[in-house]
């Protein structure tokens, strides 16, 4: 037995030393092999900060939006008071909507691929970065567990996001005096009923539009719309309310 281990311990050729590494390189090595990590990591919590500083920034634009509306119909009622031959304008477009689940849920769709896009986007970018560096790292265990699961997390979460968007607008109509939303817009405001009590609103309650080939989504909050169905005008017609909406609102029509 000992023979074999000399003749084995004699076979062995080393064809090359390499040196010790330096401290210096070990570090290099290590920052190396944690950066990826490390840059996943900060790209989500920044991403994070940014969601927090914009959702704070829709309740100052809500609270903004609500004294702006007081205030109008503070004056308007002053007008009305102060001025007896006061008469309202001419009604231009009328429109009726039937807001069923499937309309509430093609609405969700929509802002979840259109208007929040980029946002969705990110949330798949930075989950697949994420799992691909865990599936790679071979340093830590942990560590790897850890990437794969906050990879996990950030891909699900539009998915997510999307599903409880869903029940909230379902919700919102059922519990709703009707699903039936009417809609009289005049050269200065508009005017909601049925689905509500009558409610009359200035057009700078707008703050963005869009469309789909069936919709008008008119946004009065980031995440919240009128559904104005295309082909439920029973005064004026789909393509001249789009004009006048552009006129109305510029740059925050967001028309195909």
């Amino acid at each position: 037995q000992i023979a074999q281990i000399e003749q084995l311990v004699d076979s062995i050729t080393i064809t090359k030393f390499e040196e010790k590494p330096t401290q210096e390189q070990i570090m290099l090595q290590m920052v190396a092999a944690v950066l990826p990590v490390l840059i996943i990591i900060a790209a989500a919590v920044v991403f994070f900060l940014v969601i927090r500083r914009n959702n704070r920034k829709k309740e100052r634009l809500k609270k903004e939006m609500t004294d702006m509306l007081v205030a109008y119909r503070k004056e308007q009622a002053q007008r009305a008071a102060q001025d007896e031959h006061y008469q309202v304008s001419k009604t231009l477009f009328e429109n009726t909507t039937f807001c069923s689940d499937v309309a509430a849920q093609d609405f969700c769709k929509f802002h979840s691929l259109r208007r929040c896009l980029l946002r969705n986007s990110m949330f798949i970018l930075l989950g697949v970065l994420s799992v691909v560096v865990g599936f790679i790292y071979n340093d830590s265990w942990l560590l790897r567990i850890v990437m794969i699961a906050l990879g996990i997390y950030l891909v699900v979460q539009p998915f997510l996001m999307l599903d409880r968007m869903k029940r909230a607008e379902v919700g919102f109509y059922k519990k709703a005096r009707s699903r039936e939303a009417s809609y009289a817009l005049r050269e200065e405001d508009f005017r909601i009923s049925c689905i509500q009590s009558v409610t009359l609103y200035p057009y700078f309650q707008i703050l963005s539009a869009y469309e789909d080939k069936k919709y008008f989504y008119l946004y009065y909050t980031e995440d919240r719309a009128y559904l104005v169905e295309k082909d439920g005008f029973t005064l004026g017609e789909a393509n001249d309310f789009r004009k006048f909406l552009k006129e109305k609102l510029g740059k925050n029509c967001h028309w195909q």
